[in-house]
């Protein structure tokens, strides 16, 4: 029997999932299936579109292993790309190489998302993302471009957490490999300087933890249900930036420009005084307002080369950054803005 259109998009969509547990994860199927409460047999017909995939097992299944509900559901990465391109930082991420493994995990944990408590129970997560939830996935990637969503609760198995941390630490190298190249630096030298501080911070962390008794363990967690944001940008992270020298360096030459400093400010969301303390270098920026700094002077220096006139006011400042050794990296910082 000839299928229907509906059911050409459910069979794909099970391909999907079995390439994301395959060649993503790469877990077996008894394994996967448990940690999304499944039989292995359920999975396995979802796999073989034998069974259209539901809605609460593929956002559940999207949750638990960080993958994109909007590249499940389509196989695409067009509301994570058009909000790239509206912060204007498409960058990299047009290369595939690159793009796909990134892309392919932009989770919006929309399995925690109100929205899907009006979705009727058992509805085919094709018709649940063309009809509700690609509008709410496209809004939540506009607010969280450069973060991968999810919201832990007392809910949640430790397995979550380790899938998290997972996905986190495989998302950075990929944007550290990145920058190496950009930079012109040996990719072995990004990631384990990135290893050994996420190793240093991370003895320090258990350290004080194991020594916290558990009222103060209470008194430091995150509120239950409050979003972790792993904060990215197209090839940087807080523990990756250039260095800050650097950074500052690019960002005095752009705003030399008339108005480029107030530009700034806005984009920041921070008052004209304090951008200025921070480009003077008398105090340091937070790791997120760090990361929004390179984002910014990344794209107002891609508008400025494609400008004659002021590619040449440019060139004798960006010629100055070179001085700045590339393994150089951010100081770290108690002070968030």
């Amino acid at each position: 029997m000839r299928k229907t259109r509906l059911d050409e998009i459910d069979a794909v969509i099970g391909s999907r999932l079995r390439d994301a547990r395959e060649s993503i994860l790469g877990l077996a199927q008894k394994a996967c299936a448990a940690q999304i409460g499944l039989e292995r047999s359920t999975l396995a017909n979802y796999e073989a579109c034998r069974t259209p995939l539901r809605f609460e097992v593929a956002l559940r299944f999207c949750r638990q292993f960080i993958i994109s509900e909007e590249w499940l559901a389509t196989g695409r990465h067009k509301a994570f790309h058009q909000a790239l391109e509206e912060r204007g930082t498409k960058g990299p991420f047009d290369d595939e190489a690159f793009d796909g493994p990134v892309s392919r995990r932009q989770c919006m944990d929309l399995w925690s998302d109100p929205a899907t408590r009006h979705i009727r129970e058992g509805t085919l997560f094709s018709e649940a993302y063309r009809t509700v939830l690609a509008p709410r996935y496209a809004e939540l990637v506009r607010k969280f471009t450069h973060h991968q969503l999810i919201q832990l609760s007392d809910a949640d198995h430790w397995e979550t957490a380790v899938n998290y941390l997972k996905a986190l630490h495989e998302r950075h190298i990929i944007l550290l490999n990145n920058e190496a190249r950009n930079q012109g630096a040996r990719e072995p030298l990004y990631w384990r300087t990135y290893t050994r501080r996420i190793y240093e911070a991370a003895v320090d962390t258990i350290r004080n933890l194991m020594t916290m008794p558990p009222a103060d363990w209470e008194k430091t967690s995150t509120t239950p249900n409050l979003p972790l944001q792993a904060v990215t940008a197209y090839g940087n992270s807080e523990a990756v930036l250039p260095a800050l020298p650097n950074l500052l360096a690019r960002l005095n030459a752009v705003t030399e420009e008339h108005g480029k400093k107030s530009e700034l400010a806005a984009f920041l969301g921070a008052t004209l005084p304090s951008v200025s303390v921070w480009l003077s270098g008398k105090r340091e920026p937070g790791g997120d307002t760090a990361l929004r700094m390179l984002e910014w002077v990344q794209a107002a220096e891609a508008t400025q080369q494609k400008s004659p006139a002021s590619a040449e006011t440019a060139t004798g400042p960006k010629t100055r950054t070179k001085k700045i050794k590339s393994n150089e990296t951010l100081k770290s910082s108690p002070q968030k803005e």
